[in-house]
């Protein structure tokens, strides 16, 4: 693609030969002329050189002192060609039609802005391509890195949950309410066994009843809390949970150890 740029941009440089063949448009005072007109020879001989960057400075010295010349805005465009900056060339040619009245000449110069403007397209996809292969190039050159590896895990007994929480928590319920029961049990003890005046062999039983069922309650609840204590301690202490190892151990001198709290 370069290489066809090449070519199409060779045909406009035939037209190199306007720096032998055209003159400058007389400027508005004699000693600007003069002095437009050496300057201009000066870009001659530097463009006949291959000093092409040296000659758009001449040239557009030469146009500071004559900015009418529309012969030198078309050398302008003609050398920023050669030196392929395309994106200067195309506005000095846009710029000489507007001061070329033949229409010929028009025609042609249109054509020439035409092709450049194509070139550049072609450029500006060469560049594209060009900077995602160097994009695509740096990423393998330097990969992503690895993700972090899981951070290590260790195992301690005991393990606190709802199923702790809730046998405890029977525990506790029953324990008070074996403590309940108990005293009311003592409440309701008749301590003696005899009737007199003011307790009837009736009112005794009742009381004795009263008693056997409190103490019944009171034994089952503290069964129940006894139950339910060693079922929560049994959950929490024949289990394991999974802790980070967030210590690393340091050996120190004779023989002591150093917890440093810390992650890698």
């Amino acid at each position: 693609m370069f290489h066809a740029f090449m070519r199409r941009v060779a045909s406009g440089f035939a037209l190199a030969g306007v720096f032998a063949t055209l003159s400058l448009a007389a400027p508005a005072r004699a000693d600007d002329k003069d002095r437009a007109q050496a300057v201009f020879s000066e870009a001659k001989d530097l463009y006949k050189r291959g000093q092409y960057r040296a000659a758009v400075t001449k040239l557009e010295e030469a146009r500071r002192l004559d900015p009418g010349a529309k012969e030198l805005v078309y050398n302008l465009a003609l050398v920023h060609e050669k030196l392929f900056e395309v994106d200067k060339a195309i506005p000095f040619f846009e710029l000489y039609l507007t001061l070329e009245q033949d229409e010929d000449e028009r025609a042609r110069v249109r054509a020439v802005v035409k092709r450049l403007e194509g070139a550049r397209a072609d450029l500006e996809k060469q560049r594209k391509a060009e900077a995602a292969a160097a994009s695509a190039s740096a990423s393998a050159a330097h990969p992503a890195p690895p993700p972090a590896p899981p951070a290590a895990q260790e195992r301690r007994r005991g393990k606190l949950d709802a199923w702790v929480y809730t046998a405890g928590g029977v525990s506790a319920i029953a324990l008070l309410g074996g403590v309940y029961f108990g005293v009311r049990a003592l409440g309701s003890n008749p301590g003696s066994t005899k009737t007199g005046p003011d307790k009837s062999i009736r009112e005794l039983q009742e009381d004795a009843d009263a008693t056997k069922s409190s103490a019944t309650n009171a034994d089952i609840s503290l069964a129940i809390a006894i139950a339910a204590g060693g079922a929560a301690a049994g959950l929490y202490l024949l289990r394991t949970r999974e802790v980070p190892a967030s210590a690393v151990v340091v050996p120190v001198r004779g023989g002591a150890a150093a917890a440093l709290e810390g992650r890698f």
